[in-house]
């Protein structure tokens, strides 16, 4: 519907477009490739700079809902994106902003897609609501970014290999105070809510919560990354996975699990310390860890604290508050069917 282009050598520049609803488009039928990626967005950005877009309500859409590439300190705020044939937000480039968004059934037609997706240096993908999507609710490649205060659940309603929010490629991730939960177990490779997948290196996942999610950390081949402070809490038993990865930090988590928790190549996690574990068994026992009921309180709102006479404290470990986690609020309109909170 709009497109926003220049060239390398004449970006287009300052051009910004503001609360308008766009709606029935249509998608050449072919593959869609990984992300379901190849297709073109209601609103196409390329090579441009200082461009954005604010208040957009975009439905029923073929492809895309929004899709930035090749540009620089692209904006996607306070806009509804729902009901697309493939993505929802594309933000491949350097210094966007993602924030303060809702985007919610999408991957109508290409199952592949993925609800909202960065690439690029330097962006962040802050504060957004994402739910209700076939694949990846959020995923990212690129260096430098910051992925903040992200509410996410029921993703990975169709596909495998996925998670709530997924990273690969990367260096310097910082993904914090995010709320993943309510990611059913699907067999074969799994859905998870933290994914540092191939050469994600030196990355930082501290002071998210998960919650129902029986594979709250997966990490496959990926080096020298942080987890630290987070809690992982399922009603069943629990998986973390550290395929062909080394050098990982693990360390302050508190993880709980009624059933069995299984830790899948321990010895990838080089330091580990005050990790507070609360189960009826242990298999595969990484460094740090401290067995005892963190006495949990607040899960469901997401301010995580501690009851009189949990051992968190003592072992060094900080509540978390993820409970303004997602949309924020503001001048955005939502449109009927659409629940923030959806159980």
């Amino acid at each position: 519907v709009f497109r926003i282009g220049g060239s390398e050598e004449r970006p287009a520049r300052n051009i910004r477009l503001a609360n308008l609803t766009l709606s029935v488009t249509g998608t050449p039928l072919r593959a869609g490739g990984f992300g379901a990626g190849a297709f073109d967005g209601a609103v196409q950005a390329w090579q441009t700079e200082g461009c954005g877009v604010e208040g957009l309500t975009i439905r029923n859409v073929g492809g895309q809902g929004i899709k930035a590439e090749r540009s620089k300190g692209f904006s996607v705020t306070e806009c509804e994106v729902r009901d697309t044939g493939a993505c929802g937000i594309m933000a491949r480039s350097d210094g966007a902003v993602v924030e303060n968004n809702v985007v919610h059934q999408i991957g109508v037609t290409y199952p592949s897609a993925i609800a909202v997706w960065g690439g690029g240096t330097g962006n962040r993908i802050v504060h957004n609501t994402i739910f209700n999507t076939p694949y990846s609710a959020l995923c990212s490649g690129g260096d430098d970014h910051l992925i903040e205060g992200n509410l996410i659940h029921h993703a990975m309603q169709e596909l495998k290999d996925g998670a709530g929010i997924y990273i690969t490629f990367c260096k310097r991730i910082t993904l914090r105070g995010n709320f993943i939960r309510d990611i059913a177990e699907v067999g074969g490779y799994g859905s998870s809510a933290y994914y540092l997948d191939e050469q994600a290196e030196d990355c930082l996942v501290e002071g998210n919560l998960s919650l129902r999610v029986p594979r709250p950390s997966h990490n496959h081949m990926a080096k020298n990354n942080t987890l630290r402070n987070n809690v992982f809490v399922c009603e069943g038993d629990a998986t973390l996975t550290f395929p062909k990865s080394e050098g990982f930090t693990f360390e302050r988590n508190v993880i709980v699990a009624p059933g069995k928790i299984t830790f899948s190549n321990p010895g990838a996690i080089t330091q580990g310390a005050n990790n507070l574990v609360y189960t009826a068994a242990i298999e595969g026992e990484p460094l740090g860890v401290v067995p005892g009921d963190p006495l949990l309180t607040g899960l469901e709102e997401g301010k995580v604290g501690f009851g009189e006479g949990s051992p968190a404290p003592g072992l060094g470990i900080e509540p978390i508050d993820v409970s303004r986690a997602g949309y924020a609020g503001g001048n955005l309109e939502l449109t009927q069917g659409n629940a923030l909170v959806e159980f």
